[in-house]
């Protein structure tokens, strides 16, 4: 699928809204992000949320590290990992689903189903950060801005002031700043909407992600390794 990048960016940045909206602050998608507010939460003496930061980053870092394990033993196997990565995604985001309808809103972000939810979300979206390495290095993360807006910039300085030895190597910068650039206004798409769900139905809004994973999976399923 030509666009899947865009929108799993798009994912990305609707759940990093949800999760920041609905508690506390957090960011599933986001680990810096985790660590800056986490910091500034114990200096100024406001501990609402405390926790979901803090075990953020390890919840994060068990999706990255299962996605990985998982790729490895798919590979052994000679079978392709992007697939069963973005279905383990999909049922990640789907259970969260049923928690935030079931048990939210969360006034408190450190009470144990608030933990469980962000649990949930900061695991599914560790696996996704890891499968776009694992299963295209090649292409920008989709759950962080900082890196493919960095390489949006260098590419685009590049095609404004660089004098490209070829028309194909100024061709190929240019479709890869299109690339980039699609990926991070699906990002902020993904966040606007998000926003804009919460507003409207709370907690349901974590849907919007949800069925964004579950065509992609549909569609990547039914068309094959070949349009995913």
């Amino acid at each position: 699928m030509r666009y899947r990048g865009v929108l799993l960016a798009f994912v990305a940045g609707a759940v990093d809204t949800f999760s920041f909206l609905s508690l506390s602050g957090l960011f599933a998608a986001h680990v810096t992000g985790n660590i800056a507010i986490l910091g500034a939460t114990i200096v100024l003496g406001q501990p609402a949320g405390v926790w979901s930061k803090v075990l953020a980053v390890p919840f994060f870092a068990a999706g990255v590290w299962a996605a990985s394990i998982g790729a490895n033993v798919l590979q052994r196997r000679s079978q392709l990992a992007a697939l069963p990565l973005l279905g383990a995604e999909c049922v990640l985001l789907l259970l969260a689903l049923g928690v935030a309808m079931a048990l939210g809103p969360f006034g408190n972000a450190d009470s144990p189903a608030a933990l469980l939810l962000g649990a949930m979300l900061t695991v599914a979206m560790g696996v996704q950060a890891a499968a776009g390495l694992l299963v295209d290095p090649r292409e920008p993360p989709t759950t962080v801005l900082t890196t493919t807006l960095t390489r949006l910039v260098v590419d685009l300085s590049a095609l404004v002031t660089h004098r490209f030895p070829s028309v194909a190597e100024r061709q190929h910068t240019r479709q890869a700043a299109i690339r980039l650039g699609e990926q991070c206004v699906a990002f902020l798409l993904g966040c606007a909407v998000s926003a804009g769900g919460h507003v409207l139905i709370g907690m349901g809004s974590l849907a919007i992600p949800v069925l964004a994973v579950v065509v992609l999976f549909i569609h990547s399923r039914w068309l094959g390794p070949s349009g995913s």
